[in-house]
């Protein structure tokens, strides 16, 4: 298992920014058999301007049922947890 803080991901770089920097370090992992953890620890919003750069692009490559079998959460809040879930949703409806 490989865990990425995402605040560490987050601090000091615009939103754009960290999110291609998580998809430079999420994409070299998915094709391997580990499970990646997302460390959410005082993470307070995902902003489309993060997630369309890094889970997005990810879905585009994989699509949304390897992302959820492979990207688990830890220390995830209810509101992030429901931002993501929407965001998951937006992909398969469409």
């Amino acid at each position: 298992m490989r865990t990425l803080n995402i605040k560490q991901i987050l601090d000091g770089k615009t939103y754009p920014d960290a999110g291609l920097n998580l998809y430079s370090l999420l994409s070299p992992l998915m094709d391997g058999d580990d499970i990646i953890l997302l460390d959410m620890n005082e993470v307070n919003a995902l902003p489309s301007m993060f997630l369309n750069p890094s889970i997005g692009m990810l879905i585009t490559e994989y699509g949304v049922d390897t992302i959820k079998s492979k990207i688990k959460y830890t220390n995830i809040s209810k509101m992030i947890a429901m931002r993501l879930q929407s965001y998951f949703d937006s992909y398969t409806q469409n």
